[in-house]
């Protein structure tokens, strides 16, 4: 992007900001405040967890260390950012209950209000992340407006559900949970520190989480993963092997097959106990998995498919086809792949 256009993007951010002064904004006490019902349901799962844990399938995530669900006494501060906040499958904040109902997406037959009706979706970037990250923010929400028919519109300050983009300390890293929940709505993106750029090292990053946001989950842990790719469950971190489970069959809801490329998609070492060693690899070849440039022709696909972008016309699935096919990730494409 040349600087000319940076500097009108600059103005119109910050008169964007100033039209908005008026309305109400999003404090931290807010954020504190659903930070707090995510760790109170997560104590609840736990106490659920552990009155049955008779079950083999649920003792490596029983000790004692998750009466705090989010201290891990800093086991994954090197890891992916992905994998550091040490939610559901490392980066999915979740409402207890919820998890056997789904596959690709949540299926709206049984959650029909976590879908954003109308296909718009507001939003409001936290003041405490530096202009160059919020127009980083800003340019990961303008391709989603672009390849798809969802409309990401800035909070107007009256509308009762939003996300809400914030760098939120703890748990840190990038994470953000699955479909409308209705009110405001966390979407974490830890910003750069010494160490790494974090959620920020990539446009994926960013664009990974506003996807669970919209009601979709990882593509490794569909039913049919270990047809595609091996999990060594030797190099996974023991306790949190869970996170390596499959969905039921029956809970598919879009029918695209497996997608290596998706943005979606587990990195090579995600949870891995020791950095030089994968926990999951491809069974084809010279395959990557984890990319995290931008969607995929798949993923692309499969968001204007849930949303219903190709169905009021046959323009419309021509226009959106074409978008996905011409703008996507192709594995051939991809060169970065996400640790």
């Amino acid at each position: 992007m040349r600087s000319s256009e940076r500097l009108q993007r600059l103005m119109v951010l910050l008169l964007s900001v100033l039209l908005k002064a008026g309305s109400r904004s999003v404090t931290q006490q807010d954020v504190d405040l659903q930070l707090q019902l995510l760790e109170d349901s997560y104590r609840q799962e736990i106490d659920k967890l552990r009155a049955a844990s008779g079950s083999a399938e649920f003792r490596n995530i029983l000790g004692p260390d998750l009466d705090n669900p989010f201290d891990l006494d800093g086991e994954l501060d090197d890891a992916d950012p992905e994998v550091s906040p040490g939610l559901f499958e490392g980066d999915i904040a979740y409402i207890p209950n919820e998890i056997a109902q789904f596959r690709v997406a949540l299926n709206t037959d049984i959650f029909p209000t976590r879908k954003w009706d109308t296909n718009v979706v507001p939003y409001i970037i936290s003041p405490k992340y530096e202009m160059k990250q919020r127009m980083f923010i800003e340019d990961a929400l303008d391709i989603l407006n672009f390849m798809t028919c969802i409309k990401f519109v800035p909070w107007d300050g009256k509308v009762k559900d939003y996300l809400v983009i914030w760098p939120v300390k703890k748990p840190a890293g990038c994470w953000s949970f699955i479909g409308k929940l209705g009110g405001a709505q966390i979407v974490s993106l830890q910003p750069p520190d010494s160490k790494s750029k974090r959620c920020f090292i990539s446009i994926g990053k960013p664009i990974h989480e506003i996807i669970h946001a919209l009601g979709f989950f990882h593509e490794q842990s569909r039913f049919d993963r270990d047809q595609h790719v091996f999990v060594i469950k030797k190099h996974v971190i023991p306790r949190f092997l869970n996170n390596f489970a499959k969905h039921a069959a029956e809970n598919t809801t879009i029918g695209y097959t497996y997608d290596f490329t998706s943005v979606m998609h587990y990195g090579t070492h995600f949870f891995s106990i020791d950095r030089k060693v994968p926990t999951m690899v491809p069974r084809v070849n010279n395959t990557v998995i984890g990319q995290r440039n931008g969607m995929s022709v798949k993923d692309c696909l499969k968001v204007n498919s849930y949303y219903g972008c190709m169905d009021a016309s046959a323009y419309d699935r021509m226009k959106y086809s074409s978008i996905c096919r011409l703008m996507g990730i192709r594995n051939d494409d991809t060169t970065f792949n996400s640790l």
